[in-house]
């Protein structure tokens, strides 16, 4: 079972200032599969901040930085592949192959 209890915001995790816990449950089982700590409108609001403050200069940015950005990116997903898979079947329900195969690649 998983917990979700962190938001990333700003360029660092942190946790959320509501404290509402979602549980999450698979729909193909019907049982519980983790728990999602809710963010509260003030996280809302500090993350759309963090969000303006930081547009203006990653719009500057090169092309070739924000290639090498997405490059990297993938690079991680690619090694969290089966995880994500994981979670999409838990998530939805769906076959683990499934999920991995068309949901996740």
């Amino acid at each position: 079972m998983s917990r979700i209890s962190g938001l990333y915001i700003d360029g660092q995790w942190g946790e959320p200032s509501g404290g509402e816990i979602l549980e999450l449950v698979n729909p193909a089982t019907e049982e519980k599969s983790g728990e999602l700590m809710l963010g509260s409108r003030v996280d809302m609001d500090r993350a759309v901040a963090a969000a303006r403050a930081a547009f203006p200069g990653f719009a500057a940015t090169s092309l070739a930085t924000r290639i090498d950005l997405i490059g990297r990116i993938i690079e991680i997903y690619k090694t969290r592949f089966a995880d994500i898979g994981e979670s999409i079947c838990d998530e939805m329900g769906a076959p683990l192959g499934f999920a991995t195969r068309f949901q996740a690649g």
